[in-house]
């Protein structure tokens, strides 16, 4: 590593033990090599560029997810219904649509959740614990998520960017909705009958059709 690079490393890490600790978030690993990765969230160093266009990324798994939005290519697909996916985390927490399944259990109340971030953040709802400090005003927040979206705030940033015109939005998942319009894809599928949606509240919205389910007395 550069000695400049060592000296930003230095500067923006404190040692506890083995432990490497971000000075600008709560982020800590006893991986030397990820909080450097860390580091470009902060920096806004992103080495990994695009073969299509402008976009560059901290990470090669983060510009693989890109690409695909390029290519089109979603090789993971689910066993019980047409869907395909970008990715396999995409795939395992689709799947648990169909199967019910919830692995990630409360023991502190009977609540479980089908994803390890839910979870996580469902359980500082209990002990109130806000890791997630801004470095620009006081809030703090249970999760990333919200930290990030919060800081777009200060900053004006829109970082995710449609690969089909020039609209740009601060969260991923508002990107993802618009990038539904010019595809016209119905990724939301009902496990019901054949009807599928371009929007998850639509999908929710059909299947109490099917189950009679009235969620608002």
């Amino acid at each position: 590593m550069p000695s400049g690079s060592l000296q930003q490393y230095d500067s923006l890490v404190t040692m506890r033990g083995n432990l490497h600790s971000c000075r600008l978030c709560p982020y800590v690993t006893a991986i030397k090599s990820s909080m450097q990765v860390h580091l470009r969230t902060h920096t806004g160093e992103r080495p990994f560029k695009c073969h299509f266009c402008p976009e560059a990324f901290t990470r090669p798994s983060n510009l693989k997810r890109h690409e695909r939005t390029h290519t089109g290519e979603r090789p993971y697909k689910c066993r019980f219904c047409p869907g395909k996916f970008a990715l396999r985390n995409t795939l395992n927490r689709h799947v648990r649509t169909h199967t019910g399944e919830r692995p990630f259990k409360c023991h502190l109340c009977p609540e479980a959740f089908t994803t390890l971030s839910a979870f996580k953040r469902h359980e500082r709802t209990h002990t109130g614990e806000r890791p997630y400090k801004c470095h620009l005003c006081p809030e703090a927040f249970i999760d990333g998520t919200t930290w990030n979206r919060h800081v777009r705030t200060h900053t004006g940033e829109r970082p995710f960017k449609c690969p089909f015109c020039p609209s740009a939005f601060c969260e991923s998942s508002t990107l993802k909705q618009h990038v539904l319009t010019h595809t016209k894809e119905c990724p939301y599928q009902c496990h019901l009958c054949a009807q599928a949606f371009n929007k998850k509240s639509n999908l929710t919205r059909h299947v109490r059709s099917h189950t009679r389910e009235r969620s608002f007395s």
